[in-house]
This record gives C-alpha cells, structure tokens and sequence, in this order.
C-alpha cells in the first residue's frame, strides 16, 4: 500500500544544479552556436530566449548523463531524425486529438511570438495523424485534460481498457502499401510528442506570468485498470519498444511525473523485479498504487478534483467525455457480411492484407462507369513475385458476385462488388472467373510479374475492372498481398 502522505509533493528539477553543470550548459550551447552557425535547426532556433536555450541545454545533458560528446550527438541525431520524418513542416493544430480544458485559440496566438509558430497551424482537412487517433482510441484512450496542482499539463493513459487486437487491426488497414505499423504509429507519436512540447510551453507562460515556477514536462496517469496479460504480443511490444526509443533518443525529460493507478498484482511484481535498474530520478517521479480508493486519494493530493475525470474519482464532467473514445461509423447497410467496399476516396481506402495458398490466386473486382478511375496499389511480403493481370470488361450490368480469397481453404466469402453479365461473366468457379468469347472485347490493362506496383485505370465506357493476383506459379510457398484499392467516381461538379 501507498499511503498518498508519503507520496513526495515535489520532485527534484533544475533547482539543484551546480555551478559545474551551469558551466557545461554554457559550453554545450556555445559549441551548437558554432556548429549550427547560419543554418540553426528549427528545433534548436524555437528556443528563442536565454532561459528556454538553458533549459534546452539541461534536458539535452542530463539525458546523456552530463556527457558533452553524447548530448552534441544526441541533438545531431535528432536534427536528422526530424528532416527524415519532416516534423518541422507538420502543422499540429486544431490538434488531432482532443485537448481537454486547454483553450487552442489562446494556444496559437503564443505560437506567434515563437520562431515557425505560424507555420504550425491551421491544420486542415482529415491527416494521417486523426486516422491513427481514431485506429488507437476506439479502446485505448490516451487524452491530455487540463492540469495538476502545479500547472503541469496532465495526461492520461488508459492502457488497461485497450483491445489490443483490434487496435493492430485497425491499424493495419491504415498502413500505406509497402509500410510497416512502425511506420504509421512512430510518426503518430511524434506528432503527440510535438504538441506536448507546445502545451509546455504555454503550461510554463501561464505560470511565469503568474509569478509562479517553471514549467518543464507532463504529468502522466496511467490507469491499469483491466490491464490484463493479452497485451502481451509481439507486434505491440514491437510499437511500444519503437515509442520508448523515439522517446529516449529525441524528447528528454518531458516526464514530470508519472502515476500508475489501479496497477494489477502481476505489473507489482514485474516492477518490483526491474525498478533496482532505474536511476533515483526516474523512481522518485513514479508512484504505483493497485488500490482504487487509493489512487483516487493520490490523484486529488496533486491534481484538483475539478478537474480529475469523474470515472477516476474527481467531479469533472467535460461536454463529450473527459476521456472520450473515437466511436466507428456502422454500416448498417452491411448486414454480417465481411465486404470489400470500394471507397469513395483514397483517404478513405483502408490497407488490406490477403494471403494466396501456392497454386491458388486471389480476384478483386470492380464496376466502372465512363470517366471513373481506379488506382491500385500492392506489395508483396518479402518483395517476391506474384502473377498480377488488371483485364477491363466493357458492357456489363451489375451483379454481387462472392468470390473466395485463396489465403485458406476454409476462407469466409469477401463480397465484392463486380459488373458482369450472363454472356461473358457467368459465375465464378473457385477462385477463377469464366467468360465467354461473345461478351465484347477484354482490354488487358496489365499483365505480367511483379513484387510491387502502383497505377490507375481510366475507362472510357462502363464496365468492370478484374484485379488478379495468381501465385499459380508457386507450388511450394504461399505469398502474403499487401493492398490498397482506390475508386475515384466520376463527377460532374
């Protein structure tokens, strides 16, 4: 048990350097002064004032442990780190997520005194960053509200609610072709990394204009509660080791601190197992409580209980949930059946993954009218080669058409929505369409090996598209189809 009077009220920042490590601060960003000369990093220049560059310098140090040589190349990797992903160009708000009790508008005008805060909002339309939102907080809600006793914004990280299946299945189907979930999830993180740093900075403004101290990270409650062992599989260990190296290697000391409430017996045991490796400062910032009245108690020492969430023991009500989930359209029109739909646009068109049995083949089909186009794109798992025709049939009436993926024997039927008539499309055998010589002339877009491609097809009448993948050359391994169909409808608008 944690009694929450013993819970320390403060934790140990810069207020105890000494004059050495002042002077290393000095020397550290002199000598990024002199490297950085003329061309000075966004991420370097956006610490426009004496005390910020300070604090700069302090985070970088104490992060490598005071070690000038490892923090230099510690910003250098960084600076890299942010052109690859083009992090400087990203614009973060109106914020992808929700923030709870933080006025934007105020938010942005501080953005205007900093070096690139202009570039930095308005953010339009639906980004990659929302989807990612929306795949993760269906079940797993991660959401800053407000702010503790000391002026630090608060998150709160519910990971004991999380479906972990579901997130990585919703994250795959919006993972680009020829990409990872890394590759989806770290930039994600990042972002949610970019605009804590900004929350900071306003938290901090608000407290120096107040008289009060300074404001340098996040005040993290993590809720165990439900946390059970199905969070244990290997591509989500795999994301959160990615979040923790992006996190160690890029956004130092950003924890103020960090409370794990409603913890199970089992995490208990783990942390007593690990935490005699963890550096006094990191364990003088983490509380662990498994009692729910407990934590609630701790929870109201530091934070005031308007303003924790009334589900963890406060009296907060926020219009929309103060921990809101990201609801799923239905599509009630769907009645059971598992369908490929056809988006309407690429931002909608999710990332499928089919697996082809050796000697078998998968068929995708699609109607199209006059001044329609379809844009497909794949890759195969381990860039191997797979037969792919893309073969247009002019002419036809639409009929549903169930046709089989080959990735398994017992394979639930995909309905996909097909053009076909009687006289050049009658039914689908297996996993092979049949056509007749009396239905028109077949236009063969496509038709050759390939590991990966991307392209598009325009026709000139109605008809319908048939995609086939066929590893009918392969009579000794399966192959793994990563694939992502875009329907472009026609307007005259």
């Amino acid at each position: 048990m944690v009694k929450p009077s013993e819970v320390p009220a403060t934790v140990p920042e810069m207020q105890g350097l000494t004059a050495q490590q002042e002077t290393i601060i000095k020397e550290f960003l002199a000598t990024l002064d002199e490297r950085y000369k003329g061309n000075v990093p966004h991420y370097i220049a956006r610490e426009n004032t004496d005390e910020r560059r300070r604090l700069f310098g302090y985070k970088v140090l104490k992060a490598r442990k005071w070690k000038m040589a490892h923090a230099l190349k510690m910003v250098e990797k960084t600076v890299e780190f942010r052109a690859q992903h083009g992090v400087d160009e990203w614009k973060l708000f109106p914020c992808a997520f929700p923030l709870r009790g933080f006025d934007e508008e105020k938010l942005c005008s501080m953005l205007t005194e900093m070096p690139g805060g202009l570039r930095l909002y308005p953010r339009e339309g639906v980004s990659d960053m929302e989807r990612c939102y929306r795949a993760l907080q269906t079940s797993y809600v991660n959401v800053y509200h407000y702010w503790d006793k000391g002026g630090h914004p608060v998150l709160y990280d519910c990971c004991g609610q999380a479906d972990v299946s579901e997130i990585l299945r919703d994250l795959a189907r919006i993972t680009p072709v020829g990409k990872s979930l890394l590759d989806v999830i770290v930039p994600y993180h990042t972002y949610m990394n970019e605009v804590q740093y900004y929350l900071v900075q306003y938290a901090n403004k608000v407290s120096m204009e107040a008289g009060r101290h300074a404001i340098m990270g996040t005040t993290v409650i993590m809720n165990m509660e439900g946390l059970s062992f199905k969070v244990v599989q290997r591509r989500f260990l795999q994301i959160l080791r990615a979040i923790l190296e992006v996190d160690q290697a890029h956004y130092p000391e950003m924890l103020h601190r960090l409370f794990i409430i409603n913890a199970p017996s089992f995490f208990r045991i783990v942390y007593d197992w690990v935490k005699g490796s963890l550096d006094e400062n990191t364990r003088c910032k983490l509380v662990l409580s498994s009692d729910k009245e407990e934590g609630a108690k701790i929870l109201k020492r530091f934070i005031d209980e308007d303003k924790i969430p009334r589900e963890l023991g406060g009296t907060c009500q926020c219009d929309g949930g103060c921990l809101p989930r990201y609801t799923k359209p239905m599509d009630d029109d769907l009645c059971g059946r598992r369908e490929v739909r056809i988006p309407m646009c690429d931002s909608d068109a999710p990332t499928e993954m089919v697996g082809i049995k050796k000697g078998k083949e998968f068929v995708y089909s699609c109607e199209l009218e006059c001044g329609d186009q379809l844009t497909w794109e794949f890759a195969v798992d381990g860039m191997r080669d797979v037969h792919f025709s893309a073969v247009f049939f002019p002419s036809a009436e639409k009929r549903d058409i169930n046709i089989t993926s080959s990735s398994t024997d017992d394979a639930e039927p995909i309905v996909a929505l097909v053009a076909t008539t009687d006289t050049y499309a009658n039914a689908v055998d297996g996993h092979k369409l049949n056509y007749s010589k009396t239905g028109g002339t077949a236009l063969t877009v496509k038709d050759e090996k390939l590991s990966m491609d991307v392209d598009s097809f325009e026709p000139t009448e109605h008809g319908m598209l048939t995609l086939t993948w066929s590893n009918k050359g392969a009579w000794m391994h399966s192959r793994q189809i990563q694939f992502r169909v875009m329907h472009h409808k026609f307007s005259t608008w």
